[in-house]
């Protein structure tokens, strides 16, 4: 009874968007507009395609070394191109005016915040009888739950990030083949809470061809048209399947001409979707294979820029390449002199608490469990990710809020109570074609729900959806996925 409610509720909700869509075509456009937050997009130039750029560099970003500060919300901009923005938010700092080159430098500026060289406006340290303040350094999933939940009547927060939105990362597999716009999936950092900001400048360049061969040239053809994707965990798997339901169903009937050269081939050194149980595995190796995915056993010892070369001597040409291996720390992480957990992380106690620093908590990706604590390094997931930033602002408003009349005070001098416990709730994974699979054990040795087809893609579709972090982006994907149930993917940039 509740499979056969879910469908129809998922039923009856793409109907009634795409009665919308049809009424009220240009609302999309009206939103869109009103988005006062515009994504960067950065697309390398190459012949024959187009490039957008909508960044600044920093020779071109304006500077004011005395910009006035508001109680709103802090963004700085980081690594080699600046986005020059404007923030006002409800209870977060707002700066506006920067011009900087690397994260390294960050760290170093704000340690002498009396110098006269500190030059992130008039930002200064916290004194007694102030807010308490908060530093976030990061925009990842972590980190935006975290900003989503923190109490900004208690707290200043200031966010740090090399970017300006976070991206929903379980949904990114349908933007690379126009199921879904990327802006569907891109979070706005200053909408995390009630913000307003404003992207002054930007540039747009049209990049042009240069020459035309009009030779046929079959090996180049297969070379240019193979899609190889290594590795089989949950994002590689979901691409593959995203990536051959778009050829089936698109490319073969644009590019007839040259479907028989179209291929996509999965990397991985065991089997795919080592995490998931034996008969799901089964079930995804079956399907991907039925629809063109061409599965192959093997390490990676060479990449070059037209072919890979396998750890037993093969030779494997491509035309594009994605790596979906998993994730490993930052350089920026990597430089920190502070104590590292198994795998290169940044060691964090029970509590999340970098114990050699005071008032530092790290989590996400960037985070681990130090050997001492006793505990294992969990797995670089949004899942985890979502949980640790749900605890820590729990943490920050229940605990450390009500310490010293909501006056600054040290977080060693508080009581956290619990420590962080993780406990797995499942993994879910599409694998094209209206199809994907929904694992509910939390470990390996332990029953549960295991299931996969059609009903198991409903699923994955509402539970993601529900995730989303804003009604906006949630309205949004609904839209993306009625109009392509309805009139196919909008790949006019692909084609």
């Amino acid at each position: 009874l509740p499979l056969t409610v879910t469908f129809l509720s998922y039923f009856i909700n793409t109907i009634f968007i795409c009665i919308l869509t049809y009424v009220l075509g240009p609302c999309e456009v009206i939103i869109h507009l009103l988005s006062n937050v515009r994504i960067s997009r950065n697309w390398k130039q190459s012949s024959g395609t187009y490039a957008i750029n909508r960044c600044i560099t920093e020779s071109d970003a304006p500077v004011n070394h005395n910009a006035e500060t508001v109680d709103k919300m802090l963004y700085l901009q980081t690594v080699r191109k600046v986005d020059h923005m404007k923030f006002e938010s409800r209870g977060t700092r707002a700066v506006q005016g920067y011009r900087f080159g690397h994260a390294e430098r960050v760290h170093e500026d704000f340690v002498d915040l009396k110098s006269d060289k500190f030059r992130y406006g008039n930002l200064e340290a916290t004194k007694p009888g102030d807010k308490p303040r908060v530093v976030v350094l990061g925009t990842g999933w972590a980190a935006c739950r975290f900003l989503k939940g923190i109490d900004t009547t208690m707290y200043n927060v200031v966010c740090i990030s090399p970017r300006n939105h976070m991206v929903f990362t379980p949904l990114l597999a349908s933007t690379c083949v126009g199921t879904l716009e990327f802006r569907s999936v891109a979070e706005p950092v200053g909408r995390v809470q009630a913000a307003l900001a404003k992207d002054p400048n930007s540039y747009f360049y049209l990049a042009s061809c240069t020459s035309v061969d009009t030779d046929k040239h079959e090996e180049e053809k297969e070379q240019m048209l193979h899609c190889v994707v290594i590795g089989g965990g949950p994002t590689g798997v979901e691409f593959s399947g995203e990536l051959s339901d778009f050829i089936v169903r698109d490319v073969y009937q644009r590019y007839a001409h040259v479907k028989n050269y179209v291929c996509v081939t999965l990397i991985e050194a065991n089997e795919i979707l080592s995490s998931f149980d034996v008969g799901l595995r089964q079930y995804a190796t079956k399907h991907l294979t039925k629809y063109g995915v061409r599965l192959v056993r093997g390490v990676v010892k060479e990449v070059h820029a037209k072919k890979l070369i396998l750890s037993d001597g093969s030779v494997v040409p491509y035309g594009l390449l994605v790596w979906s291996t998993g994730v490993g720390p930052s350089e920026f992480i990597k430089q920190l002199k502070l104590p590292k957990s198994p795998g290169g992380r940044i060691g964090v106690d029970e509590w999340l608490r970098v114990p050699s620093v005071e008032d530092v908590f790290a989590l996400g990706d960037c985070a681990g469990f130090l050997e001492q604590t006793g505990k294992p390094v969990l797995p670089a997931l949004a899942q985890v990710a979502e949980r640790q930033g749900k605890y820590l602002v729990e943490l920050f408003n229940k605990k450390i809020a009500k310490q010293n009349a909501g006056k600054a005070c040290s977080a060693n001098d508080v009581n956290l109570g619990d420590p962080f416990v993780y406990k797995h709730l499942g993994s879910m994974a599409s694998v094209g074609r209206y199809k994907a699979l929904v694992d509910l054990t939390q470990s390996k040795d332990a029953k549960g729900v295991s299931m996969a087809g059609f009903v198991s893609w409903l699923i994955w579709r509402s539970a993601y959806l529900t995730r989303v972090l804003s009604w906006r982006n949630r309205l949004y994907v609904m839209i993306n996925w009625a109009t392509t149930l309805v009139f196919g993917r909008d790949n006019s940039r692909i084609g």
